[in-house]
């Protein structure tokens, strides 16, 4: 009896083939953007109380601080949301890396002006604000790897990007133990809190390298 022999030829290939080093650059950049994305988010918990004691004046009761720092809260994630859609309008209409920038800039920007926040009200405006860029970055950057990359590697580099983002929690929690969050006059007559959002800005340099090196994946021409 004639036993049929299994041919493996071209049967299956291996999870980095095809896979270049543009797509690696893809990987890092996007992962780039959410990691500090994610750090932006923690400064902001580690932040929130200390600024807004200080915003508040002496004047306010612990009481006080909670209840504005639950508004600033609630008006960063609302500006998650807003900015998911209107950065995801966006990346579709514009172009995946163009919103990324975009989100990226949004998120910083409005970090280093919420460390330059006068009172209360300007800071929850800075926090809605910067929500948007918070918001948008995670649908643009996921949208670009995953379109961007072959789709055998596409499951293992969106979970590095994934897993990567917690580097940046984890940057924050380090950067707020040499910056003490609460402490006055820290550098200047800048407090901890707001050196904290002033180092919020400095993932702007990114946009260079996005803009100069990634392009828009096919799926999205």
């Amino acid at each position: 009896m004639h036993t049929p022999t299994t041919t493996h030829s071209g049967a299956k290939g291996g999870l980095f083939d095809g896979v270049t080093f543009y797509h690696w650059l893809v990987v890092i950049l996007t992962s780039a953007g959410w990691l500090f994305d994610c750090m932006g988010q923690r400064i902001f918990v580690l932040a929130r109380e200390p600024a807004l004691r200080e915003l508040l004046g002496a004047t306010a009761s612990d009481g006080d601080v909670k209840f504005w720092g639950g508004w600033a809260t609630c008006l960063l994630l609302l500006g998650w949301g807003t900015g998911g859609i209107l950065f995801g309008m966006m990346s579709d209409k514009y172009g995946r890396v163009k919103a990324m920038v975009a989100t990226l800039l949004a998120y910083t920007m409005f970090s280093g002006l919420s460390g330059l926040s006068r009172n209360g009200f300007e800071f929850l405006i800075y926090r809605f604000l910067a929500g948007t860029g918070v918001g948008g970055m995670f649908g643009a950057a996921t949208t670009l790897l995953a379109e961007s990359v072959p789709p055998r590697f596409r499951t293992i580099a969106l979970g590095l990007m994934q897993t990567l983002s917690a580097l940046g929690n984890m940057l924050a929690s380090s950067l707020s133990m040499s910056i003490t969050p609460g402490m006055e006059n820290y550098w200047g007559r800048w407090s901890g809190w707001q050196v904290l959002f002033f180092v919020g800005v400095a993932p702007a340099i990114l946009a260079v390298p996005m803009v100069a090196l990634l392009r828009e994946p096919e799926p999205w021409k």
